[in-house]
């Protein structure tokens, strides 16, 4: 047994793997004479006795001008072991009154210090807060409420919690000060920094102005920061710094200026693979509730480098301001659900980096963009574009308070999502395939059959993924243009799987000799009901042709069939209207079979005497069957995509 803490310590003779235990037997008022040092070569771990009993250093009040315990090269480890400032907040909103709420030192017996609790200093110094150490109400006039560290040493929190701290300066839980570049350490495993408050400055939880932090677990929450990091504030003068975050929460925080939970300044790479951020604060007018990127000085600041890795989840409520020049950097793969980050930049120009690194285009899809006031996207290369998608020709369309997107590919192409979407299960599409050409007919009196219009596939309430579609759009079928010639199929059109088949060729008429229309999305019309028979309609993308017939003196050409109905008689058959374009339209209509002022179906079928026959391009339609002539040829096919953009 030893009379005093001091005492203790000074007969302690542990090692770095085996140090002493000292147990402390009851509390203390700690004046200035029982503040201890812990010098190179000290080990010590110090300890409450156990069953439940955990007991208190306090500073005294006249006893301020001093941290109560100076790590000076040693090592202490505090376990079940409460230090106190003598601090008594009064007021304020929170219950128990907090610092970080407004509270004040004003309550009965309030002692106000110069200095921090716990003063780590120099190489091999090592500060270990585990179970059950508590460092609290300290209000001091300084840097570092709870723990200041500088010069090499190095803080380690295994389930020990700094609380209810405030500085005058900078850090109101934790200060880190190492301008010899020593490489001073914050470790925290487990455990929690929270309540606490820096004024007039920067860091309510921590403040690091050099030196290495490394977040593995535990909570940094309720810290206030009159200016910069609400939870953290990193920023250096020079020298290359270091943050990492790989598990844990900083939830609750609030800054005066930047950063609600992380200010990253210059000189600092802050590198996240876990742990979450949310729920945090700026101040009013200013920027980064989640995170803020970079810092707004002059002369310009040196280098700040935010990466984003694994499970590493910023909240949306949380966003990431980046000033101009700075962006995310993508280190790996990225496991969370989107998005992971809402990103706030600083210029919303198109083109401007906001995300970098070799796998960007595996994880753009899991950001979005802050609006300005309308969305912004992110595309594929990490840059920022007004679209939600690219590909084809885009357009908008309002529908009340909805606004959609539209893509129209008229010809091949690739439709890529940016990242950033807000409604991914609002996506609608319509497959058009080219519509099959009109077949031949060699004399007035033999009239040949109508192309079929190509297959038509609608679908409505789909998902699709932030990768790129292939998109294949069908051109129309020839009209058969020689004796004995059926027109040709439209080419077939596909998106997201899905293939619609092009239309059938309408069949010729010669003298003495006819044929079938061709089977296709619709099927095509035949030249006369002896010699053929309409074609046959793919299942759920169109209808058949009609075969052709005779009115006693000439033979009728049958009509292609349609998306919406079979080819009757020499009329083709009528197409389905569709507003996927904000508008209402028919598509696929069947080409109509050849006879004087036949009408090709409703949805650009080709109708006789009408544009040579020719099927509407953008629609599928059939072309008509030839009247002594070529058939006409198929319109080309479509592919329309539209989403919800707001």
């Amino acid at each position: 047994y030893y009379s005093s803490l001091g005492d203790a310590v000074a007969a302690a003779s542990g090692s770095a793997s085996s140090p002493d235990e000292i147990t402390l037997l009851r509390d203390i008022v700690m004046v200035s004479a029982d503040n201890v040092t812990l010098n190179s070569g000290k080990y010590i771990k110090l300890v409450s006795p156990g069953g439940g009993t955990v007991h208190i250093l306090k500073r005294a009040s006249g006893n301020t001008a001093s941290p109560l315990i100076t790590v000076n090269g040693g090592q202490l480890t505090l376990q079940n072991i409460i230090i106190d400032g003598g601090a008594v907040w009064a007021s304020g909103s929170a219950n128990p009154p907090s610092p970080a709420f407004g509270a004040t030192n004003t309550g009965t017996g309030a002692v106000t210090a110069s200095k921090t609790l716990v003063f780590a200093s120099g190489a091999g110094a090592k500060l270990t807060l585990g179970a059950g150490a508590v460092l609290r109400n300290n209000c001091t006039s300084s840097a570092g409420g709870g723990i200041s560290a500088n010069t090499g040493a190095e803080v380690i929190i295994n389930g020990g919690e700094v609380c209810y701290n405030q500085s005058g300066y900078t850090g109101g839980g934790i200060v880190l000060q190492d301008a010899t570049q020593m490489n001073t350490k914050l470790t925290m495993i487990n455990g929690s920094i929270n309540n606490n408050k820096s004024a007039p400055y920067d860091g309510g939880g921590i403040n690091a102005e050099y030196g290495t932090i490394a977040i593995q677990g535990g909570f940094i929450t309720k810290n206030l920061a009159s200016t910069n990091g609400g939870g953290i504030n990193v920023n250096a003068g020079t020298g290359a710094n270091t943050m990492t975050i790989s598990g844990g929460e900083i939830s609750g925080n609030i800054a005066g200026q930047r950063g609600g939970g992380i200010k990253a300044g210059q000189n600092y790479t802050v590198t996240m693979s876990g742990g979450v951020i949310s729920g945090n604060t700026a101040g009013t007018g200013y920027t980064g509730n989640g995170v803020h990127v970079g810092d707004v000085i002059t002369p310009p600041p040196q280098p700040t480098v935010f990466k984003m890795s694994g499970g590493a989840r910023i909240d949306s409520g949380n966003d990431v301001y980046l000033i101009s020049d700075k962006y995310i950097t993508i280190g790996g793969n990225l496991t969370g659900a989107a998005p992971v980050a809402v990103i706030t930049p600083a210029s919303y120009t198109a083109g401007t980096v906001v995300l970098s690194g070799t796998v960007v285009s595996a994880n753009y899809s899991k950001f979005a963009v802050t609006p300005n006031p309308n969305r912004w996207y992110i595309g594929p290369d990490g840059k920022l574009t007004y679209d939600a998608a690219s590909g084809g020709t885009i357009t908008t369309v309002n529908a009340g308070a909805e606004i959609y997107q539209i893509h129209t590919f008229s010809a091949p192409g690739t439709f890529t999502l940016n990242g950033g979407l807000a409604f991914p299960d609002s996506f609608e599409y319509l497959i058009a395939a080219g519509g099959g050409g009109g077949g031949f007919s060699d004399l007035v009196e033999n009239k040949a059959g109508g192309g079929g219009a190509g297959g038509l596939i609608h679908r409505t309430g789909q998902t699709l993924l932030s990768i790129p579609y292939t998109v294949i759009v069908g051109s129309g079928g020839a009209g058969g243009a020689s004796e004995g010639q059926n027109g040709s199929n439209g080419g077939d059109s596909s998106f997201n799987g899905e293939s619609a088949t092009g239309g059938g060729g309408g069949g010729y008429h010669r003298a003495g000799a006819a044929s079938n229309g061709n089977n296709g999305g619709s099927g095509g019309g035949s030249a006369h009901s002896t010699f053929g028979n309409g074609g046959t309609g793919a299942s759920g993308q169109g209808n058949n042709g009609s075969k052709g017939k005779s009115n006693g003196t000439y033979y009728i050409g049958g009509g292609g069939g349609g998306a919406g109905a079979a080819g009757s008689d020499d009329r083709g058959g009528a197409g389905l209207q569709k507003n996927i374009t904000g508008t209402a339209l028919y598509y696929a209509g069947g080409g109509a079979g050849g006879w004087s002022g036949a009408m090709g179906g409703s949805g650009g079928g080709g109708s006789v005497g009408v544009n040579s026959g020719n099927g509407e391009n953008g629609t599928g339609g059939g072309g008509a069957g030839g009247y002594a002539t070529a058939g006409g040829r198929g319109g080309d096919g479509v592919v329309i995509i539209r989403f919800r953009i707001q």
